[in-house]
């Protein structure tokens, strides 16, 4: 057991030290197989999501497969009704145990409460949400927990960190921002960021990109990271997700050495089309050129691999070397950023969030 402000915490169930995954049903089973049985795991969502996990309680798998449900995505919590119970079938009400043991029923390794969108300083249902969850008793419950940037900012961060360290159970922490990444809303959100993954015990980052490795090396206990843009964070409920060119279709592409996503075209238009491009050195990849994905599930193949190498290094350290450990990748990554424009003679910026975090440590 842990403690903070007073307040016993659950520690977690299979999910320490762990990488997950989140990817649609429909590619699950591609990424089965290279799933690192003791560092990750897969959270599915979408459609297909039961077949798919019976599908892998059948084959006997060895690592976590958890099933997201969707509200998280599609509405918003209440204080009377935090978990859509009062919005399902009246010929058939549900409860919280109901919605839970669906997902176990399918084989969902731990259960993911149906928790709605919080809204900016809702304290009353973000304390409905962590109060009717502790009401379960069952040793398997994550408590989802999605809300705007604004909750970790300075001003409102030591109450939303006092009320998710009375949770009795582990909480999945998810940001919610249509308008590109919630990390970069405020000036204060890495920081702040950091701080609650620092202080608040059995925090898992959800919807995460690849500061989800940073909440980990800050002291979390897990990240479930996306491979597809609309994986890596939730967008409000009722709105459209941020995307700086709809009509390209190209695939995101994880670049290691500059630790981002980058799309297909951006590279092959803007950064190789008059120089030799990158390579890629993992076993998916074998040293081929890193911008010559046009098959999306072959792109998400090499994310998932490199995403996975990225989590070994990470979690193969100690907790007290982890931090080291992040802060120097992204410091390697500004570098490759300017060696890569010297070569192509083009100035390459930064990404926000990596700069936010490179402020933050000093």
């Amino acid at each position: 057991m842990s403690e903070l402000l007073g307040v016993r915490v659950v520690e977690t169930t299979g999910l320490d030290d762990r990488v997950l995954t989140l990817t649609q049903a429909a590619s699950a089973p591609s990424l089965g197989r290279l799933v690192d049985r003791q560092f990750g795991g897969l959270v599915l969502t979408g459609q297909g999501i039961a077949a798919s996990a019976r599908g892998f309680r059948q084959t006997g798998v060895s690592f976590p497969v958890l099933t997201e449900p969707g509200r998280v995505r599609e509405e918003v919590a209440t204080e009377s009704d935090p978990f859509g119970c009062s919005t399902a079938d009246s010929l058939f009400p549900r409860t919280l145990d109901n919605f839970l043991e669906g997902q176990r029923s399918i084989g969902a390794t731990l259960v993911l409460t149906p928790t709605g969108q919080v809204g900016s300083q809702d304290s009353a249902t973000l304390k409905a949400v962590i109060r009717e969850a502790n009401r379960i008793a069952d040793d398997d419950v994550v408590t989802m927990v999605p809300v705007r940037p604004s909750w970790l900012s300075s001003s409102h961060l030591k109450h939303f960190k006092a009320v998710l360290a009375t949770s009795q159970h582990p909480v999945a922490l998810c940001l919610v921002e249509s308008n590109g990444n919630p990390l970069v809303a405020r000036k204060d959100t890495v920081a702040g960021y950091s701080s609650l993954f620092a202080e608040v015990p059995n925090v898992i980052a959800y919807r995460s990109d690849l500061s989800g490795l940073g909440a980990i090396a800050s002291g979390g206990s897990a990240a479930v990271i996306g491979l597809l843009p609309s994986h890596r964070r939730a967008a409000i409920a009722g709105k459209k997700g941020y995307s700086s060119n709809p009509t390209d279709r190209s695939p995101h592409v994880l670049v290691p050495e500059l630790m981002r996503f980058v799309r297909t075209s951006r590279m092959q238009r803007e950064w190789f089309a008059s120089t030799q491009p990158l390579t890629c050195g993992l076993p998916c990849c074998s040293g081929q050129a890193i911008d010559r994905f046009q098959n999306p599930n072959e792109a998400l193949v090499h994310n998932h691999v490199a995403l996975t190498s990225m989590a070994q290094d990470l979690l193969t350290l100690p907790n007290d070397q982890r931090w080291a450990w992040w802060i120097g990748r992204l410091r390697a990554a500004e570098l490759a950023h300017l060696e890569l424009g010297q070569r192509i003679k083009q100035d390459i910026a930064l990404p926000d969030d990596i700069t936010a975090w490179l402020k933050l440590a000093g």
